[in-house]
C-alpha cells in the first residue's frame, strides 16, 4: 500500500526451512519491476514462481508473464482441467481421455490462442524503453530520487499553528534512498490546521481539476488501509452498513478517512511534476493566519528559475527546474532584514525546506 518492500530473501529461507516441506512461494513483482529490476541469476533462492504485468513497465502491451523455476514446474502435472492447445488428442464419446503435450513446460500450460500480436509487440516495448531510460537502474535511480524530494516537501508543509499538512504512511523500517526497502510511492492523508482530516475523494477531485492525477481510496489493499488508519474490522463493516464505499464523496466517518491518496512516481515521472503538485496541494489546503506567515509551497506566479548544475539521474535530461525559494512576505519578492539574527534565521528555513540546492552552485534567473 505504501511501497514497502519486503526481503526477497524469503522465498530462499523458506525453501531451506525444516519446518515447512513441500512450500512453494509466488512473488507478485508486477509493482517492483516497473521501477527495479529483479535478479534471478540464483535459482536456488529465486522464488518458485513469479507474476508480472509487462503493461505496468511499458504501458504496452497488454501482457502479463508467469515465470517458472524448472524445480516447481511439475507442480502443474496436477492441473484439473485442459483447454486447447494444450493436448494432443481427446476423445469426448464413451470414455473420456486425453493425452496433454509435453515437449515443454510452456506447452501444457498456454491454453487456448496465445496473444502472439501482443509477444510480437512486446519486442517492440522493450527496445522502446531501453532507448528512452536505459534500462531498470536507471528508472530505479530517477524514480527514488523524485520520491525522497517529495517525501521531504510532503513533510515539511506545514500550517500556521505548525501542524502538518500532511499525514504520510510509511514503515519505520524504510527510508526513500533504499530501493531495497521503499519504493516511489508516498501514501499520505491531508489534516486542516485543527487536526481535522479532508477526505482523499475530495483531495483526488481538486488534483484533477489541476490534471494531476493520484489515486484515491483503499487502493484494493483495505487490510494495509485498516493498519495505517488503525481501524479495526468492526469499524468498517459498521461504516459499510452505514453506506459507505470505497472513494465516494462522503470518505470521511467519525473524524477519520475512509482511504488515502497515493502517489507512485516511475520513469516518465519529473521534477516539474512533484513541484505542480506540491503547488497544487499549498494552493487548496494550506492555512495561513497572516501575512508574514512563511509556507512550505511553491508558487505558480513566480517566474524564477533554478538552474542545476547536473542532474543525479541518468533519467532525467531536465537543465532547469522551476523552484521558488520560500518568501518571509506573503506576496513579495524582495524582504527587508534588519538584523543580523533575521538573515540567520532565514537562511535556516531556507536551508531546511530546500536541503539539496544548498551547498551546490545554483543560478537565479528573473
Amino acid at each position: 500500500m505504501n511501497g514497502e518492500r519486503l526481503p526477497l530473501d524469503w522465498t530462499g529461507k523458506l525453501r531451506l526451512s525444516l519446518h515447512h516441506p513441500n512450500s512453494y512461494s509466488l512473488l507478485d513483482v508486477a509493482a517492483l519491476v516497473s521501477t527495479t529490476p529483479i535478479d534471478l541469476s540464483n535459482h536456488l533462492f529465486a522464488p518458485d514462481f513469479i507474476s508480472l504485468s509487462f503493461y505496468k513497465i511499458f504501458g504496452f502491451p497488454d501482457l502479463g508473464a508467469l515465470i517458472v523455476r524448472k524445480a516447481a514446474g511439475h507442480v502443474f502435472d496436477h492441473r484439473k482441467y485442459f483447454g486447447g492447445g494444450t493436448t494432443e488428442m481427446t476423445t469426448c464419446l464413451g470414455e473420456s481421455w486425453v493425452a496433454r503435450k509435453d515437449s515443454s513446460l510452456h506447452a501444457r500450460l498456454e491454453d487456448g490462442t496465445i496473444a502472439f500480436r501482443n509477444i510480437l509487440a512486446l519486442k517492440c516495448a522493450i527496445t522502446t524503453h531501453r532507448a528512452l531510460f536505459g534500462g531498470l537502474e536507471q528508472v530505479s535511480t530517477h524514480a527514488r530520487w523524485l520520491a525522497s524530494i517529495l517525501h521531504d516537501r510532503l513533510t515539511s508543509m506545514m500550517h500556521y499553528n505548525g501542524a502538518p499538512v500532511c499525514q504520510v504512511y510509511k514503515s519505520i523500517d524504510s527510508h526513500y534512498q533504499d530501493s531495497q526497502r521503499q519504493g516511489p510511492t508516498i501514501a499520505f492523508n491531508i489534516q486542516r490546521s485543527n487536526g481535522a482530516y479532508i477526505g482523499p475523494w475530495h483531495v483526488g477531485a481538486f488534483l484533477r481539476a489541476s490534471r494531476i492525477h493520484v489515486r484515491t481510496g483503499n487502493v484494493c489493499n483495505p487490510a494495509g488501509m485498516a493498519c495505517a488508519l488503525g481501524v479495526e474490522a468492526g469499524w468498517i463493516r459498521g461504516a459499510f452498513d452505514a453506506g459507505l464505499r470505497c472513494n465516494t464523496e462522503a470518505d470521511v466517518v467519525d473524524g477519520v478517512p475512509f482511504g488515502i491518496v497515493r502517489v507512485t512516481l516511475g520513469a516518465m515521472s519529473t521534477l516539474e511534476d512533484v513541484e505542480r503538485l506540491v503547488s497544487c496541494l499549498s494552493r487548496n489546503v494550506l492555512e495561513r493566519r497572516g501575512p508574514l506567515q512563511e509556507t512550505a509551497q511553491v508558487r505558480d506566479k513566480s517566474k524564477e528559475w533554478v538552474e542545476e548544475s547536473r542532474s543525479p539521474s541518468a533519467v532525467s535530461e531536465m537543465t532547469t527546474t522551476r523552484m521558488d525559494p520560500p518568501f518571509l512576505g506573503r506576496g513579495e519578492r524582495t524582504t527587508t532584514l534588519k538584523t543580523l539574527g533575521s538573515l540567520i534565521s532565514w537562511l535556516r528555513r531556507r536551508k531546511r525546506l530546500y536541503p539539496r540546492f544548498h551547498g551546490r552552485r545554483h543560478m537565479l534567473e528573473r
